[in-house]
This record gives C-alpha cells, structure tokens and sequence, in this order.
C-alpha cells in the first residue's frame, strides 16, 4: 500500500478530476455531504465546491492518495491576519476508516501550517461525534469553546 499526500492544484485538470470523481462518490449521500461540509447543500456541485471552498474561502486542499486514488482529503483556511490555520474539513472514504489516515492528514496539515509561520490550528467535531473528538485530543487539541451543537479544539504549533 502506497500513501501519498499531495496538496490539489486547483488549475490542474487532472487533479480536480480524481477530486471530483472521490467527492461525488461520498457525497452522494446527503447525510455524508453535511457530515463532511455542513454549509454545502445536496446534490453535490464541484463547480459551487470549487467556487464556495476554493476562490471564496481560500480553502487549500489536501488529498490522501493510495496507489492513484483519492481515499481521503482535508481542507485548510489560513485566517487572515490572525495567525491561526482552521481545518475547515476533514473526511476519509468509508473503506479506509479506523486506519489513523484521518491522523496522517491533520499531521501534514499542522506540518504545512508550521512551513506558513503560523502558531494556532483549529478544528471543529460535532458534539455527537466522540471519535473525532477522542482523535483531536490524541493530537493534542485542546477543547476551546462550545457552540450550538459543535465544540471547537485548539492547538499551538511548535516550530523545530
């Protein structure tokens, strides 16, 4: 088994093809959709998922690949003069859960985020959700507020 983290180049066609396939093929279950990204709306849309996360957000995207397919991505959003990075989403497809791969990507995440000079990353769970919960503290997130039916976790980065 070959893992490979690669961050989505949004002009390259052939990686928003392999995105593209991977997401319409989670998502196309609407419980999935929100589960990943709340603020999307089902059916799926690429075009309004690259308008909405990439050219609006800012969201930089990385890819989990195993041997040329994509089993997993995650999305970050570095803030705006705050000197904080948001892991604004985060799923991994069904077949490759309970394998540390949701792991594997908040690592390189924190790892691109320390290359960026920034010192704060946070990430959101539903409350609902221990496992994401149970992992977040694992990596050592700590749990800074609770809003509504989401708590958020925190964590500083320490540069080598």
């Amino acid at each position: 088994m070959s893992l490979l983290i690669k961050e989505i180049d949004y002009q390259n066609s052939k990686d928003i093809s392999k995105l593209e396939s991977a997401l319409k093929n989670w998502f196309s279950n609407p419980k999935d959709l929100n589960f990943a990204d709340p603020d999307s709306k089902y059916p799926f849309d690429m075009k309004k998922w690259i308008n909405v996360n990439y050219k609006i957000n800012k969201i930089r995207t990385v890819a989990l690949y195993k041997d040329e397919w994509i089993i997993g991505f995650a999305g970050i959003k570095f803030l705006d003069e705050s000197n904080i990075a948001h892991i604004s989403q985060i799923y991994v497809d069904k077949e490759h859960k309970g394998k540390g791969h949701k792991e594997f990507l908040i690592k390189e995440i924190e790892q691109i985020t320390i290359k960026e000079n920034i010192n704060k990353l946070i990430i959101t769970a539903m409350k609902k959700d221990q496992s994401a919960q149970e992992l977040f503290r694992k990596l050592s997130f700590k749990q800074a507020k609770i809003t509504g039916n989401k708590i958020s976790f925190e964590k500083t980065l320490l540069r080598d």
